[in-house]
């Protein structure tokens, strides 16, 4: 991609460029986008929220919302364009450009990496993985290993197109690449400057039910990341580690950035929805106070540190603890068509 891969400024890559700033700007193409582009940085941010879709939403749960998912994909894309080219195609052009990473995609499915240098390089620049942990390639897993690796990912994967398809094509849709290397102490995970990659240590006790988990889980994530950089969730990152924003985390259950903690809500939501379809009631009741919990405190946070788009996300989740309206989270990812 070249530098003109902003063909116009409009609300959508002004926040794009908002997300850069927040996110990617180590970066190197970022940084030069943004050194174009400085001046329009300081267009208050109420200028920048997008009007919302017309399509039905029920519950607000965005990140779990396959039409919404879809439309940010698109509009992503949509600032390459290439119209020989897949929405999927076109939406890793524009990312891969952004984060100055090389994710590789199909567009039918998701590829898995085994430790490729290119990859464990970002690993290593987005401090996911250490230089130390590559020392003597330990961090690569054997030929059966990574056999056994693939069997699971492939079963995890028909597990959840058996449980419900659309959340199966929205992972499709989102995800490029799963880099399975090895870190002690770790079993994975995304960053926002690495969108459309999870990276994997599956550990030897994990059963496809924990392949799909942890699958749904770095999505959820990843869905997140997509929806803050259309529709700007967090409007300044710089101030998410003060004292006032710190908010329990549902997963870790300790206080954290209100950005960590949120992401924390929308994985516990869609883990509950997961466990729903697997008919397993204790693992669907182990999330519901933790979320309940984080919920209360992020609407009690200052403004300042979510945006609108946010807090109508919060309201979505808490309206959902409150009822367990489970068969709405099936009604909003289902989508009659592809985009690909």
């Amino acid at each position: 991609m070249m530098m003109g891969v902003f063909t116009k400024i409009d609300r959508v890559e002004l926040n794009m460029l908002r997300f850069m700033k927040n996110h990617l700007n180590h970066n190197f193409n970022a940084r030069k986008l943004l050194a174009t582009n400085e001046s329009y940085l300081s267009i208050p941010l109420d200028e920048l929220i997008l009007p919302q879709q017309n399509f039905e939403v029920d519950n607000q749960l965005y990140f779990l919302n396959s039409k919404e998912i879809s439309c940010n994909i698109k509009l992503i894309a949509d600032v390459y364009g290439d119209p020989l080219s897949t929405v999927k195609d076109n939406f890793f052009h524009v990312v891969n450009w952004l984060q100055s990473s090389n994710i590789p995609h199909i567009n039918n499915g998701i590829l898995l990496d085994f430790g490729s240098k290119a990859l464990v390089s970002h690993l290593i620049s987005e401090r996911m993985i250490d230089e130390e942990d590559t020392l003597g390639d330990q961090h690569l897993f054997n030929q059966d290993d990574q056999e056994v690796i693939k069997s699971n990912m492939q079963k995890a994967l028909k597990l959840i197109h058996m449980l419900n398809p659309d959340l199966h094509s929205l992972i499709n849709q989102v995800i490029g690449t799963i880099c399975f290397c090895r870190k002690k102490g770790y079993g994975g995970g995304t960053v926002s400057s690495l969108i459309g990659l999870i990276w994997f240590n599956p550990q030897p006790n994990w059963t496809v039910i924990d392949y799909a988990e942890n699958l749904i889980h770095e999505f959820v994530h990843n869905s997140v990341f997509i929806d803050d950089m259309i529709h700007v969730i967090f409007p300044d990152t710089s101030n998410l580690t003060e004292k006032e924003a710190l908010t329990t985390s549902t997963i870790l259950k300790i206080k954290r950035p209100i950005d960590k903690a949120y992401h924390s809500a929308c994985v516990s939501t869609a883990l509950m929805y997961y466990y729903y379809l697997l008919n397993d009631q204790k693992r669907v009741n182990a999330h519901f106070q933790p979320l309940r919990n984080t919920l209360a405190e992020i609407v009690t946070k200052n403004p300042k540190y979510i945006a609108s788009r946010g807090n109508l996300t919060v309201q979505g989740m808490i309206n959902f603890s409150n009822t367990l309206n489970f068969e709405s989270i099936s009604k909003s990812l289902s989508c009659p068509e592809p985009i690909f």
